[in-house]
């Protein structure tokens, strides 16, 4: 009882906490409602009658002294181009232009307002404000607002979000020191920190300490109270014992339970208890009365059974005599009817009942010989034609218990005949494929007509499986009556299996196709944006080492080099996603790649086109790191959550969580999940799922249900797809039409240490000792790029246009070290370069470039002798520490 009324008392608190927005903001949405009825109202009468101005002003002079909230609530009236015309917080603002005014928070609050009054001509507003007559300007305050066409004006009204919390507590507080129940039961409230809130059945008046309102006895409440805390900090809430003067007999104590449960988002702890005394009484009583009530029961159900006993004795004691001959007759009958065909010698019966009984046996004995004979012959006939046959047969009753069955039903299955007989479907099939069975069965009872071509899977004896194709009739008794099922099952294991390997190689093929479309897009235009990014790269490089520290232009240089970056990073996607590219991978956590999506401009940009979703995240703490590549792993986040916001047609959730998971056995899901340790990365959302026909496609590269071109490609869900393989991961896919979809990608966990980001190293660091570069590059802005950058650190530079010009200028000059294009068109490429020059400079260094990728003739080139590969777009650091290096060797 007592933790009924706790929990009931717990359940109003979280009724009324979850109310409380919903009711501040009806309530101010009335108070502006009846604000913008006044104003109306002033309108109407005197519009004939009054200019404008006048109008205004008694506008203006009706809701200025109106105040509510304990005088902290007030009306304010602004134009829709920012201009304040009633503030009675501060009058001195009245007039002026606040269009740029921000809250503390830096919310633009006039703007704001005005966008939602053009935009929905009325709306809430949260923002943070001063109070009246309290110091400071960061209270939370929830307003409504709403647009009075009749000057171009919208009037609106606010609440402090404390004040309304405030209320609530006082309200509910008061209410839970009014609830009574039994003879002395009431609830306590007391806070965490020992502050009592109701007590003794009484709202506590000020901040009293529990100890301070029982301060006869102040240490004995601190151990009570210390009691409930530890009661209270338990998820489920608990007991405690312990003795308390009585509400009715202040001057006795008395042993009392009590049941605590702790609220810790307020802090609060709630209990009612119960005397024992009192409770001990009840049962004493209660007993009394259930033994006094036993004791009548025991002696009425003794009498009634003495009288029956006594009827009964001289009932039996006529008929036994008479019936045992009789049931002799009967017992002698049926013990030698399995072995004899000897009738009942129906002379000898007595009663005439008995007699009747006696004839249709003896009939029953000689129509069983007739029918077991015939039976003999037409079940030998029966089975051999049933054992000649290769495909199983069966007969079985409604539970699905086999009745009947030939040999080739126990080759199927693998058991003997008598394994078999009376076994269920449900030990042979798995759960789905029996209620796919049983609804079959349905049918047939209902429709009474044979189904044909019914698929299923099997499991046989020793565990492994097999798919049949069988038939399902209805099966009746020589009566006609419907008494079970029967059918023929045939084994298409390999039919089945040839047809899978069939789909799963057109899949493959399909596949293949669209993979190398992707490979030839991708590889056919990444040379050449490399080689374009390479300027908007390094250029900046050389900006920025002359210009000074503090010099304002440093910034939006830098930013233009990070975007080069970043458009660099989204090629080498698009070559990893067409397997041509090398991926490097890196020790790290993907905590950290979802703040950084979080933070990022991407998700910005996400928000405002999607104002009514809201995007939730849960990461865990102790998430352990991976191996993998942030770039790939960033570009996924943003790939599924864009995905989860065009899903969602208005208002909904999209969810981000990660988490640690132990996979201790194979897990077959969208796909099959090894055991394992995983990082599991999960994005949900309750847009509009996902239909059934369309789940198994979703990562097939350019299938999309979304126009093309505006707002899908067809190729992000491939890129997650191939991110999540490259990273040896899993994913699984939960989704239905109308119930949103989740998305878990499975990451395997590794020991390592995640490195030290390394700072930005000095430019002194890898600056030249005079040493002499020949640049070898087809196009020209290269060339110019990447002898500005060395001419910077301090090579001397010598650049030419193909491999022809690098052969012929090398025959007659040295050089230190070669930076070689490994494509060139037309003429030679890299390889065909190096190998000439090899010719008549050995052991020539060279460092190798492109805007392409890592291929195998990069490698090649690298086995005869040439150095680091390095990637275009070019950066003063990466070719820096290139040279450096080669020329160390």
């Amino acid at each position: 009882i007592i933790k009924q009324e706790v929990q009931r008392v717990v359940d109003l608190i979280n009724l009324k906490k979850s109310q409380s927005e919903e009711i501040a903001k009806a309530w101010i949405k009335s108070r502006v409602y009846e604000a913008y009825a006044v104003a109306q109202h002033i309108y109407q009468q005197n519009q004939f009658t009054k200019s404008a101005h006048e109008i205004q002003q008694m506008i203006i002079a009706a809701l200025s002294p109106i105040r509510f909230e304990q005088g902290k609530g007030y009306y304010f009236i602004s134009r829709t181009d920012g201009v304040a015309i009633l503030f009675p917080s501060k009058p001195e603002m009245e007039g002026v232009n606040l269009i740029d005014v921000q809250d503390t928070r830096g919310q633009h609050l006039t703007k704001d307002m005005i966008e939602i009054v053009e935009q929905k001509g009325e709306g809430f507003y949260q923002y943070h404000w001063t109070k009246p007559e309290t110091a400071g300007d960061d209270f939370e305050k929830v307003s409504f607002i709403k647009r009075l066409d009749l000057y171009g004006w919208f009037i609106g009204a606010g609440l402090y979000v404390n004040d309304v919390e405030r209320q609530i507590t006082e309200d509910l507080l008061l209410t839970i020191s009014r609830i009574r129940f039994g003879k002395e039961g009431y609830v306590f409230v007391n806070r965490l920190n020992g502050d009592a809130l109701v007590s003794n059945g009484a709202l506590v008046i000020g901040s009293k300490k529990l100890w301070e309102v029982f301060d006869d006895n102040p240490e004995k409440i601190k151990n009570l109270f210390e009691k409930e805390y530890n009661a209270a900090m338990k998820p489920e809430g608990d007991y405690i014992y312990y003795s308390l003067v009585k509400l009715n007999a202040p001057d006795k104590e008395a042993p009392k339970v009590s049941f605590i449960y702790g609220i810790p988002e307020l802090e609060w702890l709630v209990g009612a208890g119960v005397y024992l005394d009192d409770v001990e009484t009840d049962i004493a009583r209660m007993h009394s009365e259930l033994y006094n009530h036993a004791k009548k029961m025991v002696l009425y159900f003794i009498l009634i059974i003495l009288g029956i006993i006594v009827f009964s004795i001289i009932l039996f004691s006529r008929l036994n005599r008479k019936l045992k001959n009789d049931f002799n007759l009967f017992v002698s009958f049926f013990n030698r009817a399995a072995v004899s065909d000897e009738p009942i010698n129906r002379d000898l019966v007595q009663f005439i009942e008995l007699d009747r009984m006696a004839e249709n046996a003896n009939k029953m004995l000689s129509d069983r010989k007739q029918a077991e004979d015939s039976l003999k012959v037409s079940e030998k006939k029966y089975r051999s034609i049933l054992d000649s046959i290769e495909d199983g047969y069966y007969e079985m009753d409604f539970p699905g218990n086999l009745t009947f069955f030939n040999n080739s039903m126990c080759k199927l299955l693998g058991y003997s005949k008598d394994e078999l007989m009376g076994m269920n479907i449900r030990q042979y099939m798995d759960h789905d494929n029996a209620e796919k069975v049983f609804r079959f069965f349905n049918m047939v009872h209902d429709d009474g007509k044979t189904l044909k071509e019914i698929g299923l899977e099997l499991i046989r004896k020793d565990g492994s499986g097999c798919y049949v194709e069988t038939s399902i009739s209805p099966l009746a008794s020589s009566e006609g009556q419907l008494i079970g099922f029967q059918g023929i099952v045939r084994d298409i294991s390999e039919r089945k299996r040839m047809e899978d390997e069939k789909v799963k190689v057109e899949h493959l093929f399909r596949q293949a196709e669209k993979m190398e479309a992707i490979g030839v897009l991708a590889g056919g235009v990444a040379h050449d944006l490399n080689n374009i990014l390479s300027g908007i790269v390094g250029y900046p490089d050389l900006l920025l080492l002359q210009l000074p520290e503090n010099s304002p232009l440093r910034r939006p240089i830098a930013a233009i080099q990070e975007s080069g970056i970043k458009a660099a990073a989204i090629v080498r996607d698009l070559l990893t996603l067409a397997k041509r590219g090398v991926a490097t991978y890196e020790v790290l956590n993907v905590n950290d790649i979802v703040s950084e999506y979080l933070k990022s401009p991407e998700y910005e940009k996400l928000k405002s086109s999607h104002p009514d979703i809201e995007v939730n995240a849960s990461l865990d703490a102790g998430l352990l790191n991976i191996l993998g590549s942030p770039v790939h792993i960033l570009n996924t986040i943003m790939n599924l959550v864009l995905n989860s916001a065009e899903a969602i047609s208005e208002k909904g959730n999209i969810f981000i969580g990660t988490k640690n998971q132990y996979i201790d056995r194979p897990v077959t899901g969208y796909e099959k999940i090894e055991e394992g340790d995983y990082v599991t990365l999960t994005v949900s959302d309750t847009g509009n799922g996902i239909h059934s026909q369309d789940i198994r496609r979703i990562f097939e590269p350019f299938y999309t249900k979304k126009k093309m071109g505006k707002s899908g490609t067809g190729l992000g869900m491939t890129v997650v797809w191939g991110t999540v393989k490259d990273h040896k991961g899993y994913i699984d896919v939960q989704s239905a039409e109308g119930k949103g979809s989740v998305f878990t990608l499975y990451f395997p966990i590794t020991r390592q240490e995640k490195a030290q980001e390394q700072l930005n190293l000095s430019v002194d660091t890898y600056m030249s000792r005079g040493e002499t570069v020949l640049v070898v590059d087809d196009v020209r802005d290269q060339r110019e790029l990447v002898s500005a950058m060395l001419n910077i650190l301090g090579y001397s530079v010598t650049a030419v246009a193909s491999g022809e010009a690098a052969a012929e200028y090398l025959q007659k000059n040295s050089v230190d070290v070669i930076i070689l294009d490994m494509i060139m068109d037309p003429g030679m490429d890299g390889l065909d370069t190096y190998k000439q020059i090899l010719k008549f400079r050995p052991g020539q260094k060279a460092i190798i470039a492109s805007g392409y990728s890592e291929t195998i003739r990069v490698q090649e080139v690298q086995r005869l002798g040439a150095g680091k590969y390095i990637r275009k777009p070019y950066t003063l650091e990466k070719i820096g520490l290139a040279i450096k290096e080669e020329l160390s060797k």
